[in-house]
């Protein structure tokens, strides 16, 4: 069955932050799967700032999965109007 759609983490013990803790603040959790390889984890706070990673996949076996090819995104959007005034992207 392959992976697609928007998946909204619900708990993780996992440490760091794709887990959604970014100092004392938690955050809004999602992974997207954009098609068979890429998928994108991204972290939002306060409805203002959110932080993506979007990454490849390749199947290793039954069992595991390996992510490579990383690029990180930051968009900062306006809380009264949520237009977005910044995107960033590092790799």
């Amino acid at each position: 069955m392959p992976l697609k759609g928007v998946w909204e983490l619900l708990y993780s013990t996992a440490p760091g932050g794709s887990n959604g803790k970014v100092g004392p603040f938690i955050g809004s959790v999602t992974q997207t799967f954009v098609d068979d390889l890429r998928f994108v984890n991204a972290v939002e706070l306060f409805g203002a700032l959110k932080v993506s990673l979007e990454a490849e996949r390749e199947v290793l076996d039954d069992s595991r999965i390996q992510a490579a090819k990383n690029t990180l995104m930051q968009q900062t959007s306006s809380i009264a109007n949520n237009n977005i005034h910044l995107t960033k992207r590092q790799r």
